[in-house]
């Protein structure tokens, strides 16, 4: 039955967009309930959306022009009925060392490029590759990048004023002799911002908290831990309010009216958006970013620099937004498409810079909102945009008053609920061959980089993976018929395997560990042994290794004038062998359907000499060809 399902089952669309779907039974209750559920999604995503451009050192309307122009397209064209996307806080740590080395256009065209990747992977059917990413890769880079993400924040949570030193190339021009010239010498420059290094952030953030003067930091650090304080006990105590009103709204609005009156009255100065960014928030509607294409330079070797900064913003946001739709699916039990997903990704993340947008994939804690508040199709993500737009049209002056503690703060509840700290001990748990990977993928993330991490990660995992799949791999000689059932079911007699006979059978992949296995095994053969036969009806897959150790077991036992016959194959390792013309070197009367043919052809080999021939076996039956 199975079969006739796969037989009869239509061709899988490469592109097809979740809200087609949605539309043939769309009505005036779903279109309510999206409205709703897109109006309580934006409400989050205001402050989150203004925090997230803040933390990559972005200007703060670059997260609300994300949110609507990358969210409202992905919504239209993507594979996931309920993903809502837009800036997130796993880009942070990606993103922030981009801008600060390119530049805002760079950090603008390596999403760009970042877009290009995604629209690639999703067209060629990549999609489907990211869900074999080891859930112990995934949990330690995530893990990893929320601590770096707390640790950044903590600058601005309490107004600390962090600096440190760099070695740049300075050109010192000279005349000599009447001849001008130049000659490059290092220079240190001090840089008022936190150093790449995690444990040189911690240095700085020591150092910031003696040079800040105590009354900043205590001032500022009141209104960040006040907004922490908020955004995790009001939803505790006030649940039903907090569904309507989410928390980060009250925590920011909170910490703008606390802000503002102590610096109005108690003359506190506490920074605020309209403090760092002169001029504030501008409103209106997103513009064509045309400084993109005037300002920024596209030659070739610029684009070289940006390519693996683009790779790794490709990477973790195909793997954040399928992740982010996994979980919709849960939540709402429908079903997403992988590649359409990726390809809506794509598109949203060539365009979103083109109207001043950062990178954008979907959001985890957005998307649970949305389906938690009743969404019903792709449109609720689109009204999310709408009202995003509709608020940075009214409110986007009033933003200059949000204090940077406050945008601080919400951040850092959004990395500890990000690094999950309860299900990360849990995972300490585990096997100690995941464990090694999901520590070696955390520390690397913390102290080098989540692009080293997951390169690393997905290696290690690779190999405990084939040395885990080698050590289930056996290879065990029968000596007798009692010893194997599938050997008693073919009726065989115990002196139907004569002396001459040694049958190895092998139970598992035959690669790596296991190839290395066979060729050991092998060198038990007794001095009488004149056929071997090898077992392989157990074994679903033979890789490279596996082939090259067959053709070593082969030239080993020819050497010694003794016939290899191979029993069982299945279709992979037979296809394998035929493509390496190994069928042809070993003979294609000597590889046999199964156990009982392969005996029948032992005593064909060895001749008229030989004892107790099983019964049908003459010159004249030849066995079937495999």
């Amino acid at each position: 039955m199975s079969s006739l399902i796969k037989l009869t089952d239509p061709p899988k669309r490469r592109y097809y967009p979740a809200l087609l779907d949605c539309l043939k039974t769309y009505d005036s209750a779903a279109l309510k309930a999206d409205v709703t559920a897109g109006l309580v999604v934006s409400i989050v995503a205001l402050p989150l959306s203004i925090a997230l451009a803040v933390a990559v050192h972005a200007p703060p309307q670059a997260g609300l022009y994300t949110a609507i122009i990358g969210g409202g397209i992905i919504a239209l064209l993507g594979g996931s009925r309920m993903q809502v996307s837009g800036p997130t806080a796993a880009f942070v740590v990606i993103l922030a060392p981009i801008c600060i080395e390119h530049g805002i256009l760079g950090l603008m065209v390596a999403s760009m490029m970042a877009g290009v990747l995604l629209l690639i992977m999703g067209v060629t059917g990549l999609g489907a590759l990211i869900k074999y990413v080891p859930y112990p890769v995934t949990m330690g880079f995530t893990t990893g990048i929320a601590v770096t993400i707390a640790a950044i924040q903590l600058k601005d949570l309490f107004g600390l004023h962090v600096s440190h030193a760099v070695m740049v190339q300075s050109s010192v021009p000279y005349t000599l002799d009447g001849q001008q010239g130049a000659f490059v010498q290092n220079v240190v420059k001090v840089v008022h911002e936190l150093p790449d290094r995690f444990h040189l952030k911690m240095v700085a953030l020591f150092e910031g908290f003696r040079a800040t003067p105590a009354e900043t930091v205590w001032h500022t650090g009141l209104i960040g831990l006040i907004t922490v304080a908020i955004l995790v006990v009001y939803p505790k105590m006030l649940k039903s309010l907090a569904r309507k009103l989410p928390a980060p709204l009250v925590g920011m609005l909170v910490s703008v009216a606390l802000a503002a009156i102590c610096n109005m009255y108690l003359g506190w100065k506490i920074e605020t958006i309209g403090t760092r960014f002169q001029g504030g928030m501008p409103g209106g509607f997103p513009p064509f970013n045309m400084a993109l294409f005037t300002q920024f330079d596209w030659s070739y070797s610029k684009l070289s620099e940006l390519f693996f900064p683009a790779l790794a913003i490709a990477v973790l946001g195909a793997i954040s937004s399928l992740l982010s739709a996994v979980v919709s699916d849960a939540l709402s039990g429908t079903k997403h498409d992988s590649n359409s997903e990726l390809i809506a990704q794509g598109i949203g993340n060539i365009l979103s810079p083109m109207f001043g947008g950062i990178a954008v994939t979907g959001a985890i804690a957005r998307t649970t909102t949305n389906v938690r508040n009743g969404a019903r199709s792709p449109l609720a993500a689109v009204f999310h945009s709408l009202a995003l737009l509709a608020m940075l049209l009214v409110a986007a002056p009033y933003a200059s008053y949000i204090p940077m503690a406050a945008l601080a703060a919400i951040l850092i509840v959004v990395a500890y609920n990000m690094a999950d700290v309860s299900h990360f001990r849990h995972m300490l748990k585990a096997p100690r061959s995941d464990t090694l990977v999901l520590l070696s993928c955390f520390l690397l993330t913390v102290f080098t980089d989540m692009a080293v991490a997951v390169m690393v990660g997905m290696v290690l995992a690779s190999m405990l993976f084939m040395r885990r799949m080698s050590n289930m791999t056996t290879i065990d000689i029968l000596d007798s018929v009692a010893s194997d059932s599938e050997m008693q079911s073919h009726d065989l007699e115990k002196h139907d395997i004569p002396r001459a006979v040694s049958i190895y059978s092998v139970d598992g992949p035959f690669f790596f560990g296991a190839s290395e296995k066979a060729i050991n095994a092998m060198e038990s053969i007794g001095s009488v042994t004149r056929v071997v036969i090898l077992r392989l009806n157990r074994v679903p897959a033979i890789d490279a290794t596996g082939l090259h150790a067959l053709e070593h077991i082969w030239e080993s036992l020819h050497s010694k004038n003794i016939t290899l016959v191979l029993s069982g194959l299945r279709k992979q390792p037979r296809e394998t062998l035929q493509n390496a013309d190994f069928i042809k070197k070993v003979g294609g009367a000597n590889v046999l359907p199964d156990i009982e043919w392969a005996l029948v052809r032992c005593y064909d080999i060895l001749g008229p000499d030989a004892r107790n021939r099983p019964t049908g076996s003459t010159d004249k039956i030849v066995a079937p060809v495999v």
